[in-house]
């Protein structure tokens, strides 16, 4: 409600003068804003609250797609004018970008063009102002949106090689981000995630030495990071537990080579698995998580076809 309050503040205005530049640069961000929200069903629209938060509803965002279209036009006329404005580009290049989950149908050319536009711009812009950390983050962030089914609903929705490479230039990114600023948890988190899908390509790939290797990595980097910033969000633990489990499934493929040692070492796991998971359900803010609820089904199974010592 607020975003669309400060867009009729907006629109009003613009229809008082001929649109300045600063005014132009506030309705795209306003727009791209409002691209992000979700329309609630007018009994969610009091106010009324779920574990703190405002109830969302699962449907599509409100016109999400003209908001964005709206935001990025105004954009692409700032950029022609004033190509030396960094903030102008750097919106443009988060607008392009994919949002979120893309259903199978919706995936396509439009999608990896969005994002190919994306990369383009945040690597100039990395490229002359190579300190800004804002810049090396998006940029990360943007390689490593790539579905390689490394969460259980989603498919792979490109090709191997190329999410290799550029799962590899994100995980660069947020290594130089981690190695600069290591008192930023979304960097290491980056980096994490980056590693856990680089695995998933790897298991994929049927290299399976390499991606045990590379959730190892995930899971560690992720235990250094609750341990290290304790006030996270309980989301970072159940991503803990998650990369635990999915490298526990990547030394069972190992089993048949080590035998005795490698069953116990995936029964630790899952244990260690079940009960932090467990532990977490229970709180109130994790209600309605989904990876919480899948991992530990998942994770629950799996330890009860563990054969006996």
């Amino acid at each position: 409600r607020a975003h669309r309050d400060a867009l009729s503040v907006l629109r009003s205005m613009a229809r008082q003068d001929q649109p300045r530049e600063e005014h132009r640069y506030e309705l795209a961000r306003t727009y791209d804003l409002l691209s992000t929200r979700y329309a609630g069903d007018s009994a969610r629209d009091d106010g009324r609250r779920v574990n703190g938060f405002p109830e969302r509803s699962v449907r599509s965002p409100f016109a999400g797609d003209q908001y964005r279209k709206q935001a990025t036009d105004l954009l692409e006329q700032l950029v022609r004018e004033h190509p030396d404005a960094a903030d102008y580009r750097f919106l443009l290049a988060l607008c392009y970008r994919p949002r979120g989950i893309v259903s199978e149908p919706q995936r396509g050319s439009g999608t990896s063009r969005g994002r190919e536009r994306s990369l383009k711009i945040l690597e100039a812009l990395k490229t002359e102002y190579p300190q800004v950390v804002d810049y090396r983050y998006e940029l990360a962030a943007t390689y490593a949106w790539l579905q390689v089914g490394l969460f259980p609903w989603q498919g792979r929705a490109t090709t191997l090689s190329t999410a290799e490479h550029e799962l590899r230039q994100a995980l660069a990114e947020a290594q130089w981000l981690v190695d600069h600023n290591p008192t930023i948890p979304r960097y290491a988190r980056c980096k994490a995630l980056a590693l856990a899908k680089l695995a998933a390509v790897s298991a994929e790939s049927e290299r399976p030495a390499e991606a045990a290797d590379l959730y190892e990595q995930a899971l560690q980097t992720q235990e250094a990071l609750v341990s290290e910033f304790p006030d996270l969000p309980d989301h970072d633990r159940v991503l803990r537990e998650f990369f635990r489990l999915r490298l526990a499934a990547a030394y069972h493929r190992e089993d048949a080579l080590e035998g005795r040692r490698g069953r116990s070492r995936v029964r630790k796991l899952l244990e260690a698995c079940v009960h932090n998971l467990a532990e977490l359900a229970e709180r109130s803010d994790l209600t309605e998580d989904r990876l919480a609820s899948i991992s530990l089904n998942i994770a629950e199974d799996a330890y009860r076809r563990m054969p006996s010592e």
